[in-house]
């Protein structure tokens, strides 16, 4: 389903594939979107694997990479050239993205 994210640690997905099991869930409602510009989250933490907090950075991070285009376009580069994908590159970025959020505030609101 398109409107619907799962999380759960990578180790786990690389075991089980697409049997893994969601320790998280975001589910986005777009009903609002053509006649508001306005997209509705909710995010649910299935278990004790995460953390409120781990759940916070996650729902924050996601927001960025797939709202943002330059963030976008290291979602774009894993989805479509995973075997070329440049970690390190992408945890650099990450860094420098995580000092610079810290410094500004969120556009998005988020309650959890």
């Amino acid at each position: 389903h398109r409107d619907l994210s799962i999380v759960s640690p990578l180790g786990e997905y690389q075991k089980q594939g697409d049997l893994v099991q969601p320790h998280m869930t975001m589910q986005f409602f777009t009903e609002l979107q053509k006649s508001k510009g306005l997209v509705l989250m909710r995010s649910e933490i299935k278990d004790k694997v995460l953390t409120r907090q781990d759940a916070y950075h996650i729902t924050t991070t996601f927001l960025r990479y797939y709202t943002y285009p330059h963030c976008f376009a290291f979602v774009e580069e894993f989805n479509k050239n995973s075997n070329q994908f440049d970690f390190h590159r992408y945890l650099r970025h990450m860094k420098e993205d995580a000092k610079q959020w810290s410094t500004q505030k969120s556009l998005h609101h988020i309650d959890i």
